[in-house]
């Protein structure tokens, strides 16, 4: 395609972020969108999520799910909220890909252009503000996205039966506060196969990250009666554990259990 002569300057830039920090007026097509799916529709979908979950159980997925709608409007990181869904429903999914191309789509439509640098939530919204194309235009984009995925997740949860966060099958007794820290972190270690099965792990945002050497030493249902909102097993031993909130405190007392345990072992090796 032939650029106009005032585009010149910008034939040796590639690619729709680059172009349009380049300054690129016809950059930012592609991805504009990603603010009207991150900033409100995913806060939709966590609502609807919250109001479909059952009434034992929306006080224990009420923290994962708002810190979680909050996480993805500010930052733009969408994990916390994805995996709460994508891998019980893959439905939902499906249709929250197709939201995400509608909302590139009416972004086209209306002329409406902005890129983040690390995210597509309001700290980029702000900052990229006097750069946007009718970055106004986006809030109203982003009003329409918020119910459309509200009502969508909303009706198929409620149809299709879901067991997104709340809706699940097993009685569950959450996490409370009568148990401290650290028995938390002992009993998640007896449910994972014990201290010795675990290869390495870490902490993300309302997870925990853990590789076993054994994973047919996971207890699920143990995990899932005690409070865990969701284990999700992944590729090679990989486990991913759905806490909140607590899970940076947790992760903490895990690391300090193994840590106590390793000096142990040491003093017995030296003896």
């Amino acid at each position: 395609m032939q650029l106009p002569s005032s585009l010149d300057a910008f034939k040796s830039v590639s690619g729709e972020i680059p172009r349009y920090f380049a300054g690129d007026p016809t950059a930012g097509t592609y991805v504009s969108g990603m603010f009207g799916m991150m900033m409100f529709g995913l806060v939709g979908a966590s609502l609807a999520m919250y109001k479909q979950a059952y009434k034992q159980n929306k006080e224990r997925v009420k923290g994962l799910l708002y810190a979680a709608a909050l996480c993805t409007f500010v930052t733009g990181i969408t994990e916390p909220i994805e995996l709460s869904f994508m891998f019980v429903s893959p439905v939902l999914f499906v249709v929250h890909a197709l939201f995400t191309g509608l909302s590139n789509v009416i972004c086209n439509i209306f002329n409406i252009k902005i890129v983040g640098v690390g995210g597509s939530g309001l700290i980029d919204y702000i900052l990229q503000f006097n750069k946007a194309t009718h970055p106004i235009l986006l809030i109203f984009e982003g009003i329409f996205m918020f119910f459309l995925y509200y009502l969508t997740f909303s009706f198929l949860i409620k149809k299709l039966n879901l067991k997104t966060p709340g809706r699940e099958d097993i009685t569950i007794n959450t996490i409370n506060k009568d148990i401290n820290i650290s028995e938390k972190s002992r009993r998640i270690l007896q449910y994972i196969g014990g201290n010795n099965n675990i290869e390495e792990f870490e902490n993300c945002i309302t997870r925990l990250r853990i590789k076993l050497y054994d994973i047919n030493k996971l207890d699920v249902k143990k995990l899932k009666e005690f409070g865990v909102i969701e284990v999700m097993k992944m590729s090679n031993n990989n486990v991913h554990l759905v806490i909140g909130l607590e899970v940076e405190k947790i992760a903490n007392e895990i690391e300090s259990i193994l840590n106590d345990e390793k000096i142990v072992e040491g003093s017995k090796n030296d003896n």
